[in-house]
């Protein structure tokens, strides 16, 4: 079962074929994201590719936006523990506690806690479930927990070490599984024409804003210089600050920048980042070439 027309089909397969064969064209795999797009079985990471194809520029939703709201949350919860620990909770504290702690690697969880993930899960829905209905400030949970449950939930208030969306493995591989389940091709897309697609998907994300929910602040997504000298799409949000006399979650007019993209391309080989950029930092628009460059769109 394709999920396409005769004609939609043929034209799905010469254009995945010219791909693989390594005739690289933006159009291919803009058709090729858009119509996958609409398929659920096609993955969420092409369904996002495609979204950002179809609706660039602003997303309020798709695995982008909900990892960029998770470490966005996981902020103001950091913050909630430095300027006011004992005070109100900040809107989504236990999700940001729950995402903080898929964050966190097993080795580096029985390390500093000396509990497997399991264990770490199991404890923290026990206290949600017991407290979070009807406690809602530092003081009182603090002095509701036990010795372990306390150091559980201070500790995952003090992290912030969140996953990446998605790989550009999983892109490919995710896309590769999409074409062969509905027909379009069985052949890999591998060696140049991942670096094409991977480049495409960067193309799509920079200069992308994030809506967050609750009237929360823009997120923007860019590519940056990376100290690995690797192509990364960066998410920059404005750092959050807890107003204790007002109880409110203010913004100040700086960023954090955290890796929401990263690859395996060098920067040197795929992109001269530094000269698509004008004297005040702004990142101009890119298109990938069919030489493997993201250049400034012109």
């Amino acid at each position: 079962m394709t999920g396409y027309y005769s004609p939609e089909l043929d034209e799905l397969r010469f254009r995945a074929r010219r791909l693989i064969s390594g005739d690289f064209r933006v159009d291919d795999l803009s058709c090729l994201f858009l119509a996958m797009r609409g398929h659920d079985e096609a993955g969420a990471v092409v369904k996002e590719i495609g979204d950002l194809v179809a609706h660039r520029f602003r997303r309020k939703q798709g695995v982008l936006k909900n990892a960029a709201q998770e470490r966005f949350d996981a902020l103001v919860v950091a913050a909630h523990l430095r300027d006011d620990p004992d005070g109100p909770f900040p809107l989504h504290f236990w999700e940001a506690l729950r995402a903080n702690r898929r964050g966190i690697s097993p080795k580096k969880l029985r390390k500093d806690l000396g509990l497997s993930p399991r264990d770490a899960r199991v404890m923290l829905r026990e206290i949600e479930e017991n407290y979070a209905d009807h406690i809602n400030d530092g003081h009182t949970l603090k002095n509701a927990l036990s010795t372990a449950q306390n150091r559980l939930v201070n500790y995952l208030r003090e992290q912030g070490t969140l996953t990446e969306p998605f790989t550009d493995n999983q892109l490919i591989g995710e896309i590769n599984a999409a074409l062969k389940r509905y027909q379009i091709s069985s052949r890999k897309i591998q060696g140049d024409a991942a670096k094409f697609l991977i480049l495409f998907a960067i193309s799509q994300m920079h200069n992308t804003v994030i809506q967050l929910d609750d009237g929360g602040p823009f997120s923007l997504l860019q590519i940056h210089p990376h100290a690995d000298g690797k192509l990364t799409v960066f998410l920059q949000s404005h750092a959050p600050w807890i107003d204790t006399k007002a109880n409110l979650v203010r913004f100040a007019d700086v960023y954090i920048m955290t890796t929401h993209f990263s690859t395996n391309l060098p920067e040197s080989r795929h992109c001269d980042i530094e000269a698509l950029r004008e004297p005040d930092g702004y990142v101009y628009s890119l298109e990938v070439t069919s030489d493997l460059t993201l250049s400034r769109l012109k």
